[in-house]
């Protein structure tokens, strides 16, 4: 199955009020838009763009998330 834009907005539609917060959906909503808007400019696959960006945090969903980009960042470069 081809994970579709409206698949993953579902996906975080059905997340609401299943976690600690709802915050990270709405930041997740705010990513895709704002990935499809980069993407046009770029001429690259706007769908794509906006799916990923929908579903970036999913995992926020299934487990406690703390931290994450500062524990990335700070393994990449120490």
């Amino acid at each position: 199955m081809k994970l579709t834009e409206d698949r993953a907005k579902e996906i975080l539609e059905n997340a609401r009020g299943k976690t600690t917060s709802d915050h990270w959906i709405h930041h997740s909503i705010c990513v895709g838009n704002s990935a499809e808007k980069i993407a046009e400019c770029l001429g690259l696959d706007v769908e794509k763009a906006k799916t990923l960006g929908y579903i970036h945090d999913i995992g926020k969903f299934v487990g406690v998330f703390k931290n994450h980009i500062h524990i990335q960042l700070t393994k990449q470069f120490l």
